[in-house]
């Protein structure tokens, strides 16, 4: 730097000024994001840890074991935020059951003849792919609540699956604020109480089915 030159001055000047700006703006947005995590766990009576690296929330769900939590991932020379959302289902569903969103690939094999499984509503298997459906789950997945919050997930997410008896649902970049936070798990929470209300009425007709008369 030149100090005998006025430009050369406001130069770095304006530079510093930017930085501590930048610095500044960073850090109040930084804090706005950990209060609203901070307030979205306490709102559901979860727990709530950060670090440099991550945010986690992790608790129950009416009974149901839920976490949610930031990660890095790389990709060449780039890193990407995703932010991944999971719910234990239990015993709602078959645990070899997978489902996932159909993807263009899906549909181009079902023109060669290659066919997931599917549960006979044209909307749910035109949306999922299905594998290692049995009756019983063909039967929960179209219970009409389920089948709605099905079809809202695939809707809002376009990256989840349920898979080894827990639902998996993920999306680029970190929410900021409670909304956005509620937003984010409110699918995978609204199919869990769908597929758990549904569960408990099949084993409730199937009581009934099997008691004495």
């Amino acid at each position: 730097m030149n100090l005998d030159d006025p430009s050369s001055i406001l130069l770095h000047l304006g530079i510093v000024v930017a930085a501590i700006a930048f610095g500044f703006f960073f850090w109040q947005a930084h804090k706005r994001r950990l209060q609203a995590w901070r307030d979205f766990a306490d709102r559901h009576g979860w727990g709530f840890t950060d670090s440099m690296a991550s945010y986690k929330v992790g608790g129950l769900h009416r009974g149901m074991p839920f976490s949610m939590h930031t990660e890095h991932r790389r990709s060449g020379k780039s890193s990407q935020l995703y932010t991944v959302v999971r719910l234990e289902l239990g015993t709602a569903l078959p645990p070899d059951l997978c489902i996932g969103p159909e993807g263009f690939g899906d549909k181009l094999l079902k023109v060669f003849g290659k066919r997931d499984d599917e549960v006979g509503d044209a909307e749910l298997d035109a949306a999922l792919d299905m594998k290692n459906l049995t009756d019983e789950a063909r039967d929960t997945l179209r219970a009409p609540r389920v089948r709605e919050q099905l079809l809202l997930l695939r809707q809002r997410c376009a990256n989840f699956s349920i898979e080894n008896e827990e639902l998996q649902a993920e999306q680029r970049g970190m929410p900021d604020s409670v909304d956005t936070l509620e937003s984010l798990v409110a699918p995978a929470l609204d199919l869990g109480d769908a597929l758990q209300e549904a569960a408990s009425k099949a084993r409730t007709r199937r009581s009934g089915e099997g008691a004495p008369w």
